[in-house]
């Protein structure tokens, strides 16, 4: 749990050092997204075991700490078909969990573009078992854009996100698998700001 511990308090030391110095730019932000997922690791070296493009769904809250910087953090599920020797075998889902700076540059046409990094866990599942599900800790990169509508304080925002964590002592299915998992989401969604 060291690299947990780790995390939270690289985050609350963030808030605490910059918080003072941007008090009037404060807002929390509500998210929901949806899209779809792409894992980019072939699971053995014959290439004959892939997960296919899925479904991505997810939530977030975000403390915006200046017009530049804010911390976040997002849920997000994904659900991929897997294959092995070109025929349909099983599904895996994944819970992802994890936490991120995210730094943002402001444009005058009132779009925003930004970038998020941090990290958290992932809890892998295999549909139609029990007893077998494994949590791993992941990285965590993301960057998007977004734009709050004038006169709003709703938005809507486009992003790549993408996971990076051991995909390895797995049960069921993937018990034969030991790789280094990039999976990437790609959503769009729409925020509320709430100013404080």
């Amino acid at each position: 749990m060291g690299w947990e511990r780790s995390l939270w308090g690289a985050l609350l030391a963030v808030v605490v050092a910059v918080g003072p110095l941007a008090a009037q730019d404060r807002a929390v932000t509500l998210m929901v997204r949806g899209g779809g997922d792409n894992p980019f690791t072939v699971l053995d070296d014959a290439t004959t075991a892939t997960l296919k493009t899925g479904y991505n769904l997810g939530a977030g809250v975000g403390l915006q700490l200046s017009d530049r910087l804010a911390v976040r953090g997002d849920v997000s599920f994904t659900r991929n078909g897997f294959r092995a020797l070109g025929m349909r075998v099983s599904e895996l889902s994944r819970l992802f969990m994890d936490a991120s700076v995210q730094f943002t540059y402001p444009t005058e046409s009132g779009w925003e573009l930004f970038g998020a990094a941090g990290g958290g866990i992932v809890k892998l599942h295999e549909p139609g078992t029990s007893g077998q599900d494994s949590t791993k800790p992941t990285a965590a990169l993301g960057a998007g854009m977004g734009y709050t509508f004038p006169g709003t304080n709703v938005g809507f925002s486009l992003e790549a996100k993408g996971w990076f964590y051991q995909f390895k002592d797995l049960k069921g299915s993937f018990k034969n698998y030991d790789k280094t998992m990039i999976d990437v989401g790609w959503t769009g969604g729409l925020s509320y700001r709430l100013p404080f």
